[in-house]
């Protein structure tokens, strides 16, 4: 879990975080890190790429906060950190429940209005 803010160009995003993480020992992870820093960028680069498609380092699953346009969210993701569930109050105060697939594309966004029509 971690308590994140951040504050970059001016706008702010902070919330809380749930992540999935392997079983290993986050220990081996950070003794790892002169190890890749000594490899060829290409090869690290490449290596790095492969263990965050396959979730060696686990994925961010959950997501409660703002974002910097100052909207309140839910974010809910799958197994492979790609959200599939978003819940979202704009700072105007506009309210939607955002269902997407899994390449992110929006299948279904309910509003307040359209709840009240169906």
């Amino acid at each position: 879990m971690q308590l994140l803010g951040v504050q970059e160009d001016g706008k702010e995003r902070a919330g809380m975080i749930v992540n999935d993480r392997p079983l290993r020992p986050i220990v081996q992870d950070l003794e790892e890190t002169a190890k890749l820093d000594a490899m060829a960028a290409p090869d690290r680069e490449k290596l790095m790429k492969e263990r965050y498609e396959s979730g060696y380092y686990g994925q961010q699953r959950l997501f409660i906060g703002k974002n910097a346009e100052r909207s309140s969210m839910v974010t809910l993701k799958d197994d492979k950190g790609r959200t599939r569930l978003r819940l979202q109050v704009a700072a105007d105060g506009a309210a939607k429940i955002e269902f997407l697939d899994a390449d992110g594309k929006v299948q279904r966004s309910v509003t307040p209005e359209a709840a009240a029509k169906q």
